[in-house]
C-alpha cells in the first residue's frame, strides 16, 4: 500500500496550510481597513441608546434636590462617569457639555438653552458659513464656537475613552448644537482633524440647525446612527395629523432643516417613525398649541419617553403613568 502521507506530503500540506491562513488574515484586515475608510459606525450598546435622554437631562444646571441631580445620580448609579464638563462662564448662567463615559462608551451631552443669551440664540437666523458648511443658522453657531474651542483642545480624551461607541446627544438648543458638532467631526475633509468619528446622533425637542440639510460624511447614503425623537400628540391612530413639539419647527420662516437621520415621534400609544430615507408629510405634521408647548418641550416628558424608568409618576411636565412605553430606544 503507498503512503500518502509522507514527510514531503505533510510539509507541503503545512505550508499551503500556512498561507491560507495568511491571506485569511490579510482578508480580515483589509476588510477592517476598508470599514476604517468607508467611516463604519460602531452600534451603540442598549445602554447608551436609553442613557443618552438622562445625559441630556442630566447636562442642564444642578442644584441639590431637583431633577437634574436626580438624573446625574441615574447615570452614576449605572456605572456612568462624568469624565469632564465643558463650561463656558456667563453673567446669567453656566453653560456646559458633559463627557460620559462607560465600559469604552461614551455621551456627549449639550445642554439646552436656560438664559437669555441662549434665548436669543435660539431666534437668531441669519445664515452663516461655518467651517466649510453653508447656511448655518448664526445663533446655533454662535452658541457652540466657545464649546467647540474647549473641547478641542480635549480630544485626546475622546481618542483613548471610547473605543466601543462615541454618541453626541442634547435637548432643544443643546440638540441643536449637537447635530452641528456631528456633521463637522464626520466631514470627508475634517476640518477639525478629529480622529475619533461619532457614531450616533440622539436628540430630543432639537433645534433643526441649517437651510441646506446637513449629512454624514462617513456614509455614501448621508445619513447618520441615531434618531431625532420629539414629543407629539397623534390624531386618529397612524393615519393621523401629528402635532409636535413647537422647536421642530424653529425657526420655520427660514425654513431650516434637521440634520439626516432617522426622525420619531412619541405619543401616548407609543411612536410613529420616519427612517433616515423618508420625508416627514408636512400635511400631517403641526405645531402643537403653544399653550401646551412648555408640557410637550419638558425633559421630565422626554426622559418617560425613552428611558421609562426614570420617572416614576406624573409629577411636572412627565407622560401620565397610563401612557405605554415607546419601543424607540434600543437594538439589542
Amino acid at each position: 500500500m503507498p503512503t500518502f502521507f509522507s514527510s514531503e506530503c505533510v510539509a507541503i500540506f503545512v505550508v499551503f496550510t500556512c498561507i491560507a491562513f495568511v491571506l485569511e488574515g490579510c482578508d480580515q484586515g483589509m476588510a477592517s481597513i476598508s470599514a476604517q475608510l468607508m467611516g463604519s459606525e460602531r452600534q451603540p450598546s442598549c445602554n447608551v441608546q436609553l442613557s443618552h435622554v438622562v445625559a441630556s437631562a442630566a447636562a442642564y444646571q444642578v442644584s441639590d434636590g431637583d431633577d437634574y441631580q436626580k438624573w446625574r445620580n441615574m447615570l452614576q448609579n449605572d456605572g456612568w462617569n462624568l469624565k469632564n464638563r465643558y463650561s463656558k462662564n456667563k453673567l446669567s448662567s453656566d453653560d456646559a457639555a458633559d463627557l460620559w463615559i462607560r465600559s469604552g462608551e461614551c455621551i456627549l451631552a449639550f445642554r439646552g438653552s436656560d438664559d437669555i443669551t441662549d434665548f436669543i440664540h435660539d431666534v437668531m437666523v441669519l445664515p452663516v458659513s461655518f467651517n466649510g458648511l453653508q447656511d448655518v443658522s448664526s445663533g446655533v453657531v454662535d452658541e457652540f464656537k466657545p464649546f467647540l474651542e474647549l473641547i478641542l483642545q480635549d480630544k485626546q480624551t475622546v481618542d483613548v475613552s471610547c473605543p466601543n461607541a462615541f454618541v453626541v446627544t442634547g435637548h432643544s438648543l443643546g440638540g441643536a448644537m449637537a447635530q452641528l458638532f456631528s456633521v463637522l467631526v464626520n466631514r470627508q475633509d475634517d476640518p477639525l482633524k478629529w480622529s475619533r468619528k461619532v457614531d450616533a446622533v440622539y436628540t430630543i425637542g432639537s433645534m433643526p440647525i441649517s437651510k441646506v440639510q446637513l449629512t454624514n460624511g462617513q456614509r455614501p447614503d448621508g445619513c447618520f446612527n441615531g434618531k431625532n425623537i420629539f414629543n407629539a400628540n397623534v390624531d386618529d391612530g397612524e393615519d393621523g395629523t401629528i402635532y409636535t413639539d413647537f422647536a421642530y419647527f424653529v425657526p420655520t420662516a427660514h425654513q431650516f432643516k434637521h440634520v439626516k437621520r432617522e426622525q420619531v415621534f412619541v405619543h401616548s400609544a407609543g411612536s410613529r417613525t420616519f427612517s433616515c430615507s423618508e420625508e416627514v408629510p408636512s400635511d400631517k405634521l403641526k405645531r402643537v398649541n403653544l399653550l401646551i408647548w412648555k408640557s410637550m418641550h419638558g425633559l421630565s416628558r422626554y426622559v418617560d419617553a425613552v428611558y421609562r424608568d426614570a420617572t416614576s409618576s406624573a409629577e411636572g411636565d412627565a407622560w401620565p403613568p397610563s401612557v405605554l412605553a415607546s419601543n424607540l430606544s434600543c437594538i439589542s
